[in-house]
């Protein structure tokens, strides 16, 4: 037993007894909605910003801003317009290396508010229908935790969330494991790869890491 099997051991016995306390329906509605927040942002945040853009003067309002930093040089931008900052390339061929905006450079700016209004009330939209999935689960879960309460409901949530800690260890080293894989095939981290080898328990997170094949599965569908 080496320091990786301290770390894989203290996750799962510190996953299990929050389980525990939490309870099964708890833990198991947290861990699913994550997932869930996740997959619906993906799939309805495009619909979501439409609708904004199209029935909504908040899309206006952001360009109207992002247009006017773009046209006076304001901080938004931190003089970058007067090159004395770099910005993203896409952006930089799109703005003028002039304070002086001429009538086609005004057509070029106001692409160039428009690309990154985009990029705004996207981001927006993710983060809207994240945390909308993220309440409706915990909504969820306090109607079901206020039917647990009942004693026989009671215990059989108290050993259920034991299993259900113990599982969302598991994924969760899942998921660390699925992103050390990379990371250990680029970069020169010769200590994690001697603790990994060295670890009784690593191989199974680690050789035999069932997320990452999900997640591309999943990926491959909702993209």
């Amino acid at each position: 037993m080496n320091w990786v099997d301290g770390i894989i051991l203290a996750v799962l016995m510190v996953s299990t007894i929050k389980g525990y306390l939490q309870g099964f329906v708890t833990t198991l509605i947290n861990t699913v909605a994550f997932f869930a927040a996740i997959i619906a942002a993906r799939l309805y945040y495009a619909d979501l910003a439409r609708y904004i853009k199209e029935n909504t003067a908040f899309y206006n309002k952001i360009y109207t801003m992002v247009l006017d930093s773009l046209q006076g040089e304001s901080s938004l931008f931190g003089g970058a317009l007067s090159g004395g900052r770099d910005l993203p390339e896409a952006l930089e061929n799109l703005i003028p290396p002039s304070g002086v905006v001429s009538p086609a450079q005004g057509y070029t700016l106001a692409g160039a508010a428009q690309a990154v209004s985009g990029i705004i009330i996207n981001l927006l939209s993710i983060i809207l229908v994240f945390i909308a999935v993220r309440i409706s689960f915990v909504i969820i879960a306090v109607l079901l935790n206020s039917l647990v309460k009942l004693p026989v409901l009671k215990q059989f949530n108290k050993l259920g969330g034991i299993a259900a800690g113990f599982i969302k260890g598991v994924v969760g080293l899942m998921l660390a494991f699925a992103l050390v894989i990379p990371v250990t095939a680029i970069l020169p981290v010769e200590g994690l790869l001697k603790g990994i080898e060295g670890s009784a328990a690593a191989i199974y997170f680690y050789r035999y890491n069932f997320v990452v094949p999900w997640a591309l599965d999943v990926l491959s569908k909702i993209i």
